[in-house]
């Protein structure tokens, strides 16, 4: 069987190549995307792949970036664990689940955040209060890369509480967050490679339901 590793003097002129030491945490953060998004682009993963846990999705778990960056590879296995189109799985954008909120943590059965039915179709995702932000993964602006999130909140129709669902909702297009939504971004911890933890309010932003 061929391997997919990749060959590491291909990937040395890439901008993720260069050493972290010494980087300031912008500049870490940076590389850890750029070497998640060559990774990614070198092992040309599919939605078959992770579905089958083909030869070439375990390749992808054995490439060297694993215990080089432990920044970047959880950024590539949140993105194939959630194949919602062709332009996730090409890396084209960065693809983030949003459970944990501030005061509930992982209790999804309480969770405050809600998606109200508009009469257009769209739902609006408002955050009550700080308490009912989402926090945890990666939702400010980097690299240029648009951002994208499964938004687990309580579905509102006709003021009626129908359970807890996934939404999709738009983050940031890369530079700048989208209308409605903020983010803060979380203290740096210590101890090499980090990513760049944030608490994200969807506010009045609108998704869809998926």
């Amino acid at each position: 069987m061929k391997s997919a590793l990749p060959d590491p003097a291909s990937l040395a002129s890439l901008p993720g190549s260069q050493p972290i030491n010494g980087a300031s945490r912008p500049e870490a953060l940076d590389q850890s995307y750029y070497r998640a998004m060559a990774t990614a682009k070198q092992h040309q993963i599919t939605i078959t792949d992770v579905l089958i846990l083909s030869p070439k999705f375990w390749d992808l778990h054995m490439d060297p970036l694993v215990p080089a960056d432990m920044a970047a590879f959880p950024l590539i296995t949140i993105q194939y664990n959630l194949p919602l189109m062709e332009k996730i799985l090409k890396f084209k954008v960065s693809a983030q689940y949003l459970l944990t909120e501030f005061d509930h943590e992982l209790d999804a059965k309480n969770l405050e955040t809600t998606a109200t039915l508009q009469l257009d179709g769209s739902f609006v995702l408002p955050t009550p209060h700080p308490g009912a932000a989402k926090f945890m993964p990666p939702s400010m602006p980097v690299v240029n890369l648009p951002r994208i999130a499964l938004v687990m909140a309580k579905l509102i129709v006709d003021d009626e509480d129908r359970g807890i669902r996934p939404f999709i909702v738009s983050l940031n297009d890369g530079q700048t967050m989208c209308k409605g939504v903020t983010s803060v971004p979380l203290p740096a911890m210590n101890g090499g490679h980090v990513l760049d933890l944030s608490g994200v309010s969807p506010c009045r932003s609108h998704a869809r339901e998926h």
